[in-house]
This record gives C-alpha cells, structure tokens and sequence, in this order.
C-alpha cells in the first residue's frame, strides 16, 4: 500500500484536528465546502488498526455532488509523540467525482479487513490526495 507524502500527512492531519465529533464541515468561500467524515474504525491492516475517514468538496445540485471525494485509511500509532509523523501512515483508498462520473476503489473490506485490490490504482489514488490536499492547504482551508 502506498501512503501519503510526509507534507500531505501533515496537512491531513491538521484537517482531522479540526473534527468534532464524527464529521466537520470547512469553508473556504468562493470556494466549495470541505467536508470531513469519520466512517469506520478498527480497522484491521497488516500496518495496524486503522480508521476510515472520507474527505470531500461538495456543492448541491438537486443530489450532493462530491467534487472530489477521497477516502483514506490513518494508521496512527504516535502515542503521545505527536509530531513523529513517520508513524502516521495515511493511504488513499477510493476516488469518486461526481461531475467527472468517477468512482474508483483500489482496496476492499473483507470482514473487518482492508484488501488491497489494486495496487497501480491505490497508488493513482494516493498520489492525487498528496497534491489535493497541498491545493486545498495552498486554498486556504486551514487558515
């Protein structure tokens, strides 16, 4: 499985500081809301327990069209070294774009288990993310 470039981990990780509860919503006008959401937990992986999140720019057009959406896998095993980022793995696992009518998934659960489906595209994937969120921290949505 291929994971998120240190610079996009950070930035993801800022993003998640920002949750309350199960989902937070970001805006940046003029631009789309951000909008983040905790999915499921517990994951199993052979890089430990991980938790799912879905991570989207959204606008209404009669049906929520999600402008990306991205989903990711974290595998946080930090503990109370916060900033020790290379024991924070973080990996694309689908990409859907609703305007574009993509949905692509490289990974599976099986179970309580992340498959790795398709290595080439999970790869794709998270090399998108890693510029994505650089873009969406150069946007401003941090600020």
């Amino acid at each position: 499985m291929d994971f998120l470039n240190k610079e996009a981990t950070i930035i993801f990780e800022r993003i998640l500081r920002r949750l309350k509860g199960d989902s937070v919503e970001l805006t940046n006008k003029p631009f789309y809301p951000l909008l983040i959401e905790k999915s499921v937990s517990g994951i199993e992986t052979e890089w430990g327990k991980a938790q799912l999140y879905d991570v989207c720019l959204h606008y209404f057009n009669g049906d929520v069209m999600r402008v990306p959406e991205i989903g990711f896998a974290v595998i946080d095993k930090r503990g109370r070294k916060r900033k020790d980022y290379d024991r924070l793995k973080i990996a694309a696992c689908y990409l859907q774009h609703d305007d574009l009518r993509k949905y692509e998934t490289s990974v599976k659960l099986d179970g309580n288990r992340l498959i790795v489906r398709d290595p080439e595209l999970q790869k794709s994937h998270t090399h998108f993310a890693d510029h994505w969120l650089i873009d969406l921290y150069k946007m401003g949505y941090l600020d």
